[in-house]
C-alpha cells in the first residue's frame, strides 16, 4: 500500500492492491493487514489507518461474507535477537456489528470497533517502564530442558555471536532507529548465514580433516539447542 509520502503518483496502484485482496476474499482466502500503517518500536496501539476498514466495507458491499479477526502481536524486546512474542487473538468483526448512514461513517464505526478490540490485545507499556515490560510478558520455562541443553546452547551462542553482533551493529547504524531494524537484520542474517557457516566448516576441515565435516551438522544443531534452551511458553492470566 502506497502512502502520500511515498509519491502521489503511486497512489493509483493501491486500487490494484485492493482489487487483488477482494479476489482473495472471494476465494475464501486470508489477507494479513497491519492496520496501524507504521512500524514504530513501542508497546502502544497507534491510531488505525482506514485501509482495513475500506477493504472490509468494500467486501461486504460486494456480497462477500468477510470476517475480520483482530490480533495483537507483542514483542518483549525490539533490539534483542532472541524474543518472546505474545500473540493474542480477539473476537472477529462481522458485517452486522458495523453500521453507518454513509460510507464515511461506516469506516469510522469499523475503526472504532477494531480499535476497541485491539486495545485488549496490545500491551500498553511505557518505554521507560522496564519492570512492567518484564511482568506483562508472563511465561513458563522448561527447567529440565534448559539444564540438559546448557552446554551445547552456550557453544551455539558463542559460535553465532560474531555474525549477530556485527550485523546488528551495522544495521542499527544504517537504519538509525527507523523501526525496520529487525526486519533488515534478519533479512541479511538469512542471506549471509550460509556463507558464515561455510567459513566455519572450511576452518574445521582444515584443522580436523574429514572429521571437520561434522561441523556442518553440529553448528546449526548448537543454534537449535540455544533456541530450545531459551524457549518459553507465554501464558495469559
Amino acid at each position: 500500500v502506497y502512502r502520500t509520502s511515498e509519491g502521489v503518483e503511486n497512489l493509483e496502484h493501491n486500487y490494484d492492491t485492493f482489487a487483488a485482496c477482494l479476489e482473495i476474499f472471494k476465494a475464501g482466502g486470508i489477507v494479513l493487514i497491519f492496520s496501524e500503517g507504521l512500524c514504530i518500536n513501542e508497546w502502544h496501539l497507534r491510531p488505525l489507518k482506514k485501509g482495513t476498514a475500506r477493504l472490509a466495507t468494500s467486501a461486504w458491499n460486494n456480497g462477500i461474507d468477510l470476517c475480520v479477526l483482530p490480533v495483537g502481536l507483542n514483542y518483549h524486546s525490539f533490539k534483542s535477537a532472541e524474543k518472546i512474542v505474545a500473540v493474542n487473538f480477539g473476537t472477529a468483526i462481522t458485517q452486522g456489528q458495523v453500521s453507518g448512514e454513509s460510507e464515511g461513517k461506516k469506516l469510522v464505526a469499523f475503526n472504532t470497533v477494531l480499535a476497541e478490540r485491539l486495545s485488549y490485545l496490545v500491551f500498553e507499556i511505557k518505554a521507560s517502564d522496564s519492570i512492567k515490560a518484564v511482568s506483562d510478558f508472563k511465561y513458563k520455562e522448561n527447567i529440565i530442558e534448559k539444564i540438559f541443553l546448557a552446554v551445547p546452547a552456550l557453544v551455539g551462542q558463542l559460535i553465532h555471536y560474531p555474525i549477530i553482533f556485527v550485523l546488528r551493529t551495522a544495521v542499527i547504524k544504517k537504519t538509525k532507529g527507523n523501526g525496520h531494524t529487525d526486519s533488515i537484520f534478519f533479512g541479511w542474517l538469512f542471506m549471509l548465514y550460509p556463507i558464515y557457516l561455510s567459513i566455519f566448516v572450511a576452518i574445521s576441515i582444515t584443522l580436523l580433516g574429514s572429521w571437520g565435516l561434522l561441523a556442518l551438522l553440529f553448528i546449526p544443531l548448537s543454534a537449535w539447542c540455544r533456541v530450545q534452551s531459551k524457549k518459553a511458553k507465554y501464558f495469559a492470566e
